[in-house]
């Protein structure tokens, strides 16, 4: 072949041997790659070629030399990068024609650069947007800031586009206001017009395109023709937000614009779902670890309360003559049931607390505590009462769920700087149900709404956590809202907090519907008459609180057998078969726990009537897996007195029905 012809073919001419070497080029090959002669001679033709299919051309290649034949590469749908010598690629189109020289077969491939054509240029633009959306992808990994990786996302999209503004549109339900991202903004009037109704248009997986000077439900933003959005999906499946374009052009928004901006609102979907989970995560970890603080120290603190507050009224028999004394009485008796209700009021956040619940009619519920109510916010706040007809019962502990609305009401009071309104409502609520962890039977929703200052995003950020208060110095313990979080977890519903500066607070907690089982085991029972004189076994393993209830029961007139010691218990359960009643702490020190020993005594005696007490939170939110009554510490007399005459009765109409 001449050389001198070879050279004059507008063409970049490659002649390839069997073994993939190349054995001579053209000056137009060196001059579209960027190679000199000695550089590209005897070395393999995959030089030529993009890294990542150098591998894949060889066993193409060799599977080619088995069956040659004249072929055309890189038209219609085929796309084909050529490598210049600087890294940088180029889109080719290749014809190959297999030739013998002598005894050699040998390819001469034609390349020609198509980088003007316009297939080419859809092939350069998806190559545009593979690079963006992998920058995406590193911004969201590396950027720990969400509004920044928001903007800055927004911004490289509608650089690749380059057809118009690409905004990020996101609703903050607890702030309640409406945010957008991107490197210019849309005008602030359109948001607060069409924000909403464009995010209310959006299903998860369902895009919207312009229409007739539309999108969705929204108009276009001003000047701009045409647009297209995607939703951004929450991990409650709702749209959390939209990644919308705009253009001045209409039907600006080819497939390829499309698949871009759908893959990056897939990609920020995601991102947002994982944020959000794991925020969720730590908040929940924080939470469980206060728990767990608080419960280390409960059963110590109750134990010292149950001393301190039998003690106390054993003594007010020996001063009833003493007016003065009686009241220092009753003065430390208040003390310790204060010191007794912030113990539930902690166990309540961390969600370990006793509960007894009923099934209960929220609206009348609620009707009751009206007067209370109206009497804690005073004469110029003024309450409201909206009570949905057929709301269905909830099933709940009523005496906290009281003490929760009125710490409710009692913030609202706080948070309203003179006149103001107070709302309280119940309704049914089936839509919770759909909510991840949600109950299939469904919800009743109790809300407090007022129109006071609201809070900061900062402050609903932290506001379940306990003692953290927005009040002044004295004011407030910080655990009203606390209390009201574990308690709705702890009895199996969801709150919802929603808040903004200068528009007020509403807190709203989701009930579970008392099943019909519930409803039909809620029967009243009969009042009980305490004290007795049947003899009880008292185990105790701390000294003061043993003696303490040694003396509470004898006053109540039972005699008592009191021990520190297990195996003393049993052997007086063996032999003395007057006793009547096992009264044991459930967290007794050795192997032997509180109802492993009623069980060993029940062997002995099943006859034998069995109370365990405990102070421990585990303890007492899993009393209902026991198969005994638990009465939790600190206790008052009268509830000692109740719950010994109900295991005596019950135990009484075990064993003779």
């Amino acid at each position: 072949m001449h050389t001198h012809l070879f050279d004059a073919i507008p063409d970049a001419l490659l002649v390839v041997d069997e073994h993939g070497c190349i054995v001579m080029a053209n000056r137009m090959v060196y001059r579209l790659f960027g190679y000199e002669p000695h550089e590209l001679v005897g070395r393999p033709v995959e030089i030529l070629m993009p890294e990542n299919v150098m591998l894949r051309h060889e066993h193409h290649r060799k599977h080619y030399a088995r069956q040659p034949r004249e072929r055309a590469m890189g038209q219609g749908s085929m796309e084909l990068l050529g490598r210049r010598a600087d890294g940088s690629t180029f889109p080719v189109e290749i014809a190959l024609s297999p030739m013998r020289v002598g005894l050699q077969n040998q390819t001469l491939a034609s390349i020609r650069d198509v980088t003007n054509t316009a297939t080419s240029q859809r092939v350069l633009r998806k190559a545009r947007h593979d690079a963006t959306l992998a920058e995406v992808g590193h911004r969201i990994l590396t950027t720990e800031s969400e509004t920044t990786v928001l903007r800055d996302v927004a911004a490289q999209l509608a650089d690749a586009v380059g057809l118009g503004p690409v905004w990020l549109l996101r609703a903050d339900r607890r702030a309640e206001r409406f945010d957008a991202f991107g490197a210019t903004l849309p005008p602030r009037a359109w948001i607060d017009a069409h924000g909403e109704a464009l995010l209310a248009s959006l299903a998860p997986g369902r895009p919207l395109a312009s229409h007739g000077g539309r999108l969705g439900a929204a108009s276009l933003p001003p000047s701009m023709a045409s647009g297209i959005a995607y939703p951004l999906v929450a991990t409650d499946h709702t749209v959390a937000a939209a990644l919308a374009a705009f253009s001045r052009d209409a039907d600006a928004f080819d497939v390829d614009v499309q698949r871009l901006l759908e893959t990056a609102s897939s990609m920020l979907s995601a991102m947002l779902q994982r944020r959000a989970s794991a925020e969720a995560l730590a908040h929940a970890q924080r939470l469980e670890a206060i728990g767990k603080l608080t419960g280390g120290v409960a059963h110590d603190f109750n134990n010292l309360l149950t001393v301190i507050s039998g003690s106390l009224q054993l003594l007010e028999p020996s001063v009833d003559d003493d007016p003065e004394a009686l009241e220092t009485l009753a003065s430390a008796i208040r003390a310790v049931e204060q010191g007794a209700a912030l113990t539930r009021k902690l166990l309540s956040f961390a969600g370990r607390q006793h509960l007894r619940p009923a099934v209960v009619s929220l609206g009348r519920q609620m009707r009751d505590l009206e007067r209370l109510v109206r009497a804690s916010l005073g004469e110029r706040i003024h309450l409201h009462l909206n009570i949905e007809p057929g709301a269905p019962p909830a099933y709940v502990d009523p005496a906290l769920l009281d003490s929760v609305v009125l710490n409710l009401v009692l913030n609202a009071r706080d948070a309203i700087n003179g006149t103001g309104d107070v709302e309280i409502a119940v309704r049914d609520a089936p839509e919770a149900a759909d909510r991840p962890g949600g109950s299939s039977g469904g919800y009743v929703a109790l809300s407090v709404r007022d129109s006071g200052a609201g809070m900061s995003a900062d402050a609903l950020a932290r506001a379940w956590e306990p003692f953290f208060t927005t009040k002044p110095a004295g004011r407030g313990t910080g655990l009203g809202l606390s209390m009201a979080y574990g308690f709705i977890h702890q009895s199996g519903g969801h709150a919802e907090l929603q808040s903004q500066p200068g528009k007020g607070t509403c807190v709203t907690l989701y009930l579970p519907v008392a099943t019909e089982t519930q409803q039909r085991a809620c029967t009243p029972r009969p009042a009980l008459v305490p004290g007795g004189d049947e003899v009880i076994l008292v185990v105790e393993d701390d000294d003061a609180v043993r003696q303490t209830v040694t003396a509470s029961l004898k006053a109540l007139g039972y005699h008592v057998i009191a021990t520190a010691s297990q195996q003393d218990a049993l052997e007086c359960v063996e032999t003395l078969q007057d006793i009547a009643l096992l009264f044991s702490d459930l967290t007794l020190e050795g192997e032997m726990t509180g109802d492993r020993l009623a069980h060993e005594a029940r062997r002995l005696r099943p006859d034998l009537a069995v109370l365990l007490t405990s102070g421990y939170p585990d303890a007492v939110q899993n009393a209902s897996a026991l198969d005994y009554a638990l009465l939790p510490k600190p206790y008052h007399r009268d509830e000692l007195a109740n719950a010994v005459r109900g295991a005596l009765v019950g135990n009484a109409e075990l064993t003779t029905g």
